[in-house]
């Protein structure tokens, strides 16, 4: 079989590992090996780490420029992430809410969130133009190294450990007799910054289990190519970080909506349980919403992490389906400030009446409505403009 100018080796002149790659050759040069994705070497013989699938997931096969388009939707979702996060930073560095320990966890949420919307917004518009650059392989190592390795996904696992210790700290409040909304907010600072040195530790064994000797084309993704044992490192490391998440969400939402089952039953016993769950659901929206959003959008990212290897990646179902989860993934990052601030009557308030841009907004709003009265007061009172 002839493929621009090369032709499948027999049987017996396969030089190829089985499954990994195609021998062929020509009349003047002697049989090589092309390797299928998430494989290497001479013979086909070294697979990639496992963890590569999704840089082999065919997107520009969905649809043309697809990646470019990916590109920039990621560049909006930064904007987004950067403006939602100034938006709940500046409401919760307001007296009344920076005081307690929720406050800190929450002013922590704000500032990760700005930093990864940072990192989207300029990495992809570094992508955008990557053609341009005149030295483009400086950015694949910034990329691999930054973006998929020791500041980003540090960043993810921060988000997730302080949304998780918001959930924590509101169960602790209402369940806890010894817990109060006002105590000192040592607490909550020890474990703040506990979190902060943790994360960015845990990518320290990605350090020393890299292949070495890789090839060129594989300079994009080089820093993340692990070894076997580097591979069940990383995994078990980001697993943890995600699952955990998880586990602390039913666990703190199983014991909150326990609580106040309870507590709803020594006054109101008549309703049935599906009837006291939506009541409460409904009344509590604000702590139970917020999790639900977040956990919905990034389970179907860790299952098809779980599920992907780079065999089954190179489809277009999965190309598409890889778009779609990414932007599951991405939505309840956007809209952090709707999650933790709108839904929140005490939080809605103190935006409105205590941060700078509330106060701002107000007086814009207030400014037509005065403008109005006293056109309305001097059509009434015509006399009194030749006063």
């Amino acid at each position: 079989m002839s493929v621009r100018n090369f032709t499948r080796c027999s049987t017996e002149n396969n030089i190829c590992v089985e499954d990994h790659g195609y021998c062929v050759f020509t009349e003047t040069s002697k049989p090589r090996c092309l390797c299928l994705p998430c494989f290497t070497g001479t013979h086909c013989e070294a697979e990639l780490s496992k963890n590569l699938w999704s840089y082999f997931v065919p997107v520009d096969a969905v649809t043309s420029n697809a990646s470019s388009i990916h590109a920039i939707m990621t560049v909006l979702f930064g904007a987004f992430l950067i403006i939602n996060g100034i938006l709940c930073l500046q409401t919760y560095l307001c007296r009344r809410i920076r005081k307690t320990n929720l406050g800190i966890y929450l002013i922590m949420l704000s500032i990760v969130s700005i930093f990864i919307g940072l990192l989207h917004l300029i990495f992809n518009l570094i992508y955008l133009h990557s053609t341009e650059l005149s030295q483009s392989y400086l950015f694949g190592d910034l990329n691999c190294l930054i973006y998929s390795k020791y500041v980003y996904i540090p960043l993810v696992a921060m988000y997730n450990w302080f949304i998780a210790s918001v959930a924590i700290e509101r169960v602790l409040v209402e369940c806890c007799r010894n817990y109060g909304l006002h105590d000192s907010r040592l607490r909550s600072v020890i474990f703040s910054a506990a979190i902060i040195i943790i994360c960015p530790l845990t990518t320290l064994p990605g350090i020393f289990t890299v292949r070495e000797n890789q090839p060129p084309e594989l300079r994009f993704i080089q820093c993340i190519n692990f070894t076997p044992l580097g591979y069940i490192l990383y995994i078990t490391i980001t697993r943890i970080h995600l699952l955990a998440f998880y586990f602390i969400y039913i666990v703190m939402n199983t014991v909150v909506l326990e609580h106040l089952l309870r507590h709803r039953r020594r006054f109101v016993d008549s309703d049935s349980l599906p009837v006291q769950v939506y009541l409460i659901l409904r009344k509590h929206k604000d702590f139970f919403i917020p999790y639900l959003i977040q956990a919905v959008g990034q389970f179907p990212a860790l299952l098809m992490d779980f599920i992907m290897t780079c065999s089954t990646a190179n489809t277009i179902l999965v190309a598409r389906l890889t778009l779609v989860v990414a932007a599951l993934q991405i939505v309840p990052f956007a809209i952090t400030f709707y999650l933790y601030i709108y839904l929140s009557p005490v939080y809605w308030s103190e935006f409105w009446n205590s941060s700078p841009i509330g106060k701002c907004l107000l007086k814009v709003k207030e400014k037509p409505q005065i403008v109005y009265s006293t056109i309305i007061i001097n059509n009434n009172n015509p006399s009194e403009t030749h006063l």
